[in-house]
């Protein structure tokens, strides 16, 4: 199964070669959060997490080509 990732950012970083995508194949479906760990990303440093226009929690099966959107968290005054 392969899953494309876009990472907004601060959360960029975490992807090879500092890449706003990245592609990440698996062996079966995995959730989010899980996908998360095998990137090396924080999940304290994730606000929100999209698969196409709807808004998905870390527990959620992705689908074999689906972009999953990672946005971090946001802080100002």
């Amino acid at each position: 199964m392969k899953v494309k990732i876009k990472a907004y950012a601060s959360l960029r970083h975490y992807l090879k070669d500092k890449e706003e995508d990245a592609e990440l194949i698996v062996a079966a479906p995995v959730p989010v959060g899980e996908i998360l760990r095998l990137l090396a990303i924080p999940e304290c440093e994730v606000m929100a997490i999209k698969i196409g226009a709807a808004t998905v929690d870390r527990s959620h099966l992705p689908a074999d080509g689906d972009l999953i959107e990672l946005f971090p968290v946001l802080a100002g005054g």
